[in-house]
């Protein structure tokens, strides 16, 4: 399914004109099964480095501290025009994180704005 949904995501912007709209932003250390793709999003190398090299396109972000933040800057650093979506695990169980309920509203509200579709894993 994740690596689905990046797909559908992808698609929807080439059938709404911006093909090149294609990077995806995903948390350092989450876990997204164990496809080429979705581990690829997980960004965890250690375990799958001998399945060759990731699909691109894929930018991962700390997820310490303020996930809003961090998905922020990412935008302001890549140009939210050239970022497609967001994934996230609501928790992350690989790392002992969850973030606080504002801080995922607060995400999806900035996703929202710059028209970045969220991805909910």
């Amino acid at each position: 399914m994740t690596e689905t949904a990046i797909m559908l995501s992808r698609l929807a912007r080439a059938i709404g004109g911006e093909p090149d709209r294609n990077l995806v932003l995903a948390f350092e250390g989450s876990y997204h099964e164990l496809g080429i793709g979705a581990c690829s999003l997980s960004g965890i190398t250690a375990r799958i480095d001998f399945c060759g090299p990731f699909a691109p396109g894929v930018h991962h972000v700390s997820p310490q501290g303020s996930w809003t933040g961090n998905i922020k800057n990412a935008l302001d650093e890549l140009s939210a025009e050239r970022v497609t979506a967001v994934i996230f695990e609501p928790q992350m169980a690989s790392l002992g994180i969850i973030p606080e309920p504002d801080d995922l509203r607060a995400l999806a509200r900035l996703c929202q704005d710059a028209g970045v579709h969220l991805i909910a894993d």
